[in-house]
């Protein structure tokens, strides 16, 4: 996947990107301190965990080297098409401190109706706790690798958690792919 400097050249566009371009009208999100309170956030009456903080990463010239390197990734591990007319404008940068969580849930919902994958970059492991975990069919845990650099994809209607930090900061890229920026192949049988 990604080497530990690139990791680090990712966790410091925190600093470049001020703005919250996809969530900025969710009454959860305290856009002064970057933090995300999921108590407040429900999906079908259920809440989905404590707080983390966020900061969107714009594709733009400084960052458009992360999008590559992950688009290419998924492409080849996917064997999925992006659409080059159409690909994702950002991503979001997550930062889960001591006490921060995110309970199971999936991600294709009425909130986001046109997700189809979900992407994902390890950024470091100075933690303890903080597991991602993805569940398959017969809800068996999948506990993803910690090892810093490790890329991840999955589908959206995979359920999926992050359990509580312990200690330490986990930082991570969360990249939502849509319906329209995938070619998605239709069997007429």
């Amino acid at each position: 996947g990604f080497t530990p400097e690139e990791c680090d050249k990712i966790i410091s566009y925190q600093n470049l990107y001020l703005d919250l371009i996809f969530r900025s009208k969710e009454p959860s999100i305290d856009l002064e301190n970057r933090r995300i309170d999921n108590v407040g956030m429900v999906v079908k009456g259920k809440k989905l965990g404590k707080f983390f903080n966020v900061w969107d990463i714009v594709n733009d010239t400084e960052s458009e080297w992360m999008f590559e390197k992950l688009f290419n990734w998924f492409s080849n591990v996917s064997k999925i098409e992006l659409n080059p007319n159409n690909k994702p404008i950002g991503c979001s940068l997550h930062k889960y401190s001591k006490g921060d969580s995110f309970t199971k849930h999936i991600d294709l919902n009425p909130n986001f109706p046109d997700r189809r994958w979900n992407l994902g970059i390890q950024l470091n492991d100075e933690y303890t706790g903080g597991e991602y975990i993805c569940y398959d069919k017969n809800n068996n845990e999948i506990i993803l690798s910690k090892e810093v650099g490790t890329a991840v994809a999955y589908h959206c209607r995979t359920l999926h958690e992050i359990k509580e930090i312990t200690n330490g900061e986990r930082w991570s890229i969360v990249m939502p792919i849509g319906k329209k920026h995938i070619i998605e192949k239709i069997n007429l049988i």
